[in-house]
C-alpha cells in the first residue's frame, strides 16, 4: 500500500471519524457549560455585595453529555503458552503490563471515589486566591535545594495581584493592578473556574474533549516546528493537560478532580508510586508517565490520604541530547499575563538535557480563598 493510499484509509476509519466527532461533541457542550457559568458569574459580580459574605458553597449542578457512541479497546490476554516435550498448550497468565495497569485504575478508582466527595468553594468576585509555591531541585543521589517560596494572591475578578517573594528581607507584598478588557485572550479567574466547571466529570468525556484538543492544536503546533509526532506524544500531552487541571490556582471541582484521576488511569503507560518526596519534603502517592523519547518522567503528587493536589515532579530518566522538556510558565490556561499555569510547546532547539537523576519539583505549600491580599487564611 502506497502512504498516499494508507493516509486515505485512515481519513475514511470508521474509528477515526467517531473519536473526532465525540471530541466536538464534547466541546461543543463544554462551551455551552462554560458561557452560562460565565454569564452567572458576571452577573453576581454586578449584584451589590455585602461585607458579611464568606465563601459560597457551590450546588452540585449534573451536566449530562450525550455522546454518539464510544470505542471500546480490549486487552489481549489469550497468550498461549506451549510446554516442553509436546505438552497440551495451556493459557498464560496476564502480562505485566496488564497486571500494572490494573493495580493504576483501582488506586486511581479509590482516590477518585474519595476526592468526589468534597464540597466545592466558588470565591466571590471580590476575594482573593492565595497560593504559596515552594521549587526544589536535585541532581543524582544529592539532597534537594529549595528555593525561597513564593506567596501570591490574585482577585478573582482578575483586576488585582499580589505577590511575595522571600528573597529580600524584609519581605513586601507588591501589588499590580490589571484591567480584564485590555488583556486580549487572557483568562481572569472567574472565568478559568468557569472553564473548569464546563468541564464533564465522566472521565470518557474529559478525555475525549482534551484529545480532540491535543489533535487540533497542539499536533498541528508540534508539527509545524518540525518535531516528531506518534501516538506516544498524544498520550503525553494528554497527560500533561490533566496535569494542568490539577495545577490552575482557582478551585478545581471535585467531581472534575475524581474525572481526571480516572481518566489518566486509561491513558497508556500511566504508573502510580508510593512514597514519593515532594519539594516540601512531604511523603504521596505519584500518579505519572515516563517519555520515553524525550527521557522525562512527569509526575503528579497526591496526598496519600486525602488524594489532594501537592504538587508535581520531573524526573530525567536518560540523557537526549538537544531537546527540552515541555515546560509550564506563568499564566491562565487560556494564555497570557495573569499568574497561574498554562503549557507551552518545547522550542525547536534547546541546550542537552540535564543529567539522568536530576529532579525538580514544585509543591503547592498552601492555599486559600481569602477576603483581602496579604492573609493567608
Amino acid at each position: 500500500m502506497t502512504p498516499q493510499h494508507a493516509k486515505a484509509g485512515a481519513e475514511m476509519d470508521p474509528s477515526n471519524t467517531l473519536a473526532a466527532e465525540v471530541g466536538r461533541m464534547a466541546e461543543d457542550a463544554y462551551r455551552r457549560r462554560r458561557n452560562a457559568d460565565i454569564a452567572h458569574i458576571t452577573a453576581e459580580a454586578r449584584a451589590p455585595r455585602h461585607s458579611d459574605r464568606k465563601v459560597t458553597p457551590v450546588r452540585h449542578r449534573r451536566a449530562l453529555l450525550l455522546l454518539a457512541g464510544t470505542a471500546a479497546v480490549a486487552i489481549g490476554l489469550g497468550a498461549t503458552a506451549y510446554a516442553v516435550g509436546g505438552r497440551t498448550p495451556r493459557p498464560a497468565g496476564p502480562p505485566q503490563a496488564a497486571i500494572e495497569n490494573a493495580a493504576v485504575v483501582q488506586e486511581l478508582n479509590r482516590a477518585a471515589s474519595v476526592v468526589e466527595k468534597g464540597h466545592d468553594v466558588r470565591p466571590l468576585p471580590h476575594q482573593w486566591l492565595y497560593v504559596k509555591t515552594v521549587f526544589a531541585d536535585s541532581g543524582p543521589g544529592t539532597k534537594a535545594v529549595r528555593q525561597p517560596p513564593l506567596e501570591t494572591w490574585t482577585r478573582f475578578d482578575g483586576r488585582r495581584f499580589a505577590s511575595m517573594a522571600h528573597v529580600l528581607s524584609p519581605s513586601r507584598l507588591n501589588f499590580i493592578t490589571i484591567d480584564p478588557s485590555k488583556e486580549g485572550d487572557d483568562r481572569t479567574p472567574a472565568q478559568e473556574y468557569a472553564d473548569l466547571r464546563a468541564m464533564p466529570a465522566d472521565p470518557d468525556a474529559l478525555l475525549a474533549q482534551i484529545q480532540h484538543k491535543v489533535d487540533t492544536v497542539d499536533r498541528p503546533r508540534e508539527v509545524k516546528l518540525g518535531a516528531p509526532w506518534t501516538d506516544e506524544d498524544r498520550d503525553d500531552w494528554t497527560f500533561r493537560h490533566l496535569t494542568a487541571i490539577l495545577d490552575t490556582e482557582v478551585p478545581v471541582p471535585h467531581r472534575l478532580q475524581a474525572a481526571v484521576y480516572r481518566a489518566a488511569a486509561k491513558i497508556p503507560g500511566v504508573r502510580t508510586e508510593q512514597n514519593v518526596v515532594d519539594a516540601m519534603g512531604r511523603h504521596g502517592l505519584a500518579v505519572g508517565r515516563e517519555s520515553v523519547r524525550v527521557g522525562l518522567l512527569s509526575q503528579i503528587i497526591l496526598d496519600p490520604h486525602s488524594y489532594r493536589y501537592l504538587g508535581t515532579r520531573t524526573v530525567v530518566t536518560r540523557t537526549v541530547p538537544w531537546v527540552r522538556p515541555t515546560r509550564s510558565v506563568r499564566g491562565y490556561v487560556g494564555g497570557g499575563k495573569h499568574p497561574g499555569t498554562r503549557l507551552m510547546p518545547p522550542p525547536s532547539s534547546a541546550p542537552p538535557s540535564d543529567p539522568v537523576g536530576n529532579v525538580q519539583s514544585k509543591a503547592r505549600a498552601a492555599y486559600a480563598v481569602t477576603d483581602q491580599a496579604g492573609r493567608r487564611s
